[in-house]
């Protein structure tokens, strides 16, 4: 049966949990959010604005201070049996994410987002047509089978999503992923960089000064570390070709006009 709790400890603290619990990501959700954007932004008349990097604030670090007395708001999360399908565009595979246990603790800053989150058993189970999954039907009679003829029940969901159709193309025994998205009052007061390097865009002009290696130099706005202890992939050639085009249609792709894409004008020939 499935499991959800909420508890809310004050206004800043809110704890969810959840157990049994199965969602689908459709990749038409990004489709459909950008056309509502475009659609939003023609009935404004205005285009999308350009992300631009002020540098006043380097001359100036005090000029948004950082309010570091304000309660911050926090968001922690527990999952438990919980399994994630993954539903491309225009293909008709399917791949299911099964979580056995995990936390996620997302703490909103005034100047970011942190999110900290650690997930224990992770299987991936694909499979290249829904159309072959068993029906309700189909499953109860084969179940009853397996019982009968080994003494053993489908209890666990990797496998009753075996028993569906779906095969094995992996497992994590553990998860560890840390994001952190900054905002641009943050960046700005962090900036090292010298303010001449930057155009009137607020792009960087030369790559060739940026040291990668040196993470003082420059903050991300947005910051992922993944870490795993142990990854298990068992994949054929058919199911890596599945999974990579289902991985590839889980979003619209980008198309490019010719001139987008071979350039066959120069401003030197202009």
């Amino acid at each position: 049966m499935p499991l959800f709790l909420l508890i809310m400890k004050g206004s800043k603290s809110i704890n969810l949990h959840f157990k049994n619990v199965y969602l689908n990501y459709y990749g038409k959700w990004l489709t459909y959010l950008d056309k509502r954007r475009q659609r939003l932004e023609k009935i404004n008349g205005r285009q999308k604005p350009k992300t631009v990097i002020s540098t006043s604030a380097t001359t100036n670090p005090e000029a948004a201070p950082i309010s570091k007395n304000k309660e911050n708001i926090k968001l922690q999360t527990s999952v438990s049996d919980v399994t994630i399908g993954l539903i491309p565009i225009n293909l008709k595979s399917k791949a299911q994410l099964v979580l056995q246990k995990g936390n996620i603790e997302m703490t909103f800053f005034d100047s970011h987002i942190a999110i900290q989150s650690s997930i224990n058993s992770i299987a991936v189970l694909l499979i290249d047509d829904v159309n072959n999954t068993l029906s309700t039907e189909e499953y109860k009679r084969y179940k009853n089978w397996v019982s009968m003829n080994t003494g053993h029940t489908i209890f666990t969901l990797t496998s009753k999503l075996k028993a569906l159709g779906y095969v094995n193309a992996g497992s994590i025994s553990t998860l560890m992923f840390n994001m952190t998205i900054n905002n641009e009052t943050y960046l700005e007061q962090h900036k090292v960089l010298n303010k001449n390097e930057y155009d009137a865009n607020g792009l960087f002009n030369d790559f060739a000064k940026l040291d990668l290696n040196n993470t003082s130099q420059y903050l991300p706005i947005i910051d992922i570390r993944i870490g795993s202890d142990l990854l298990n992939v068992e994949l054929c050639a058919d199911s890596t070709q599945c999974l990579l085009q289902l991985f590839k249609d889980l979003k619209q792709p980008i198309l490019f006009s010719f001139n987008e894409k071979y350039k066959p004008t120069t401003k030197e020939n202009k």
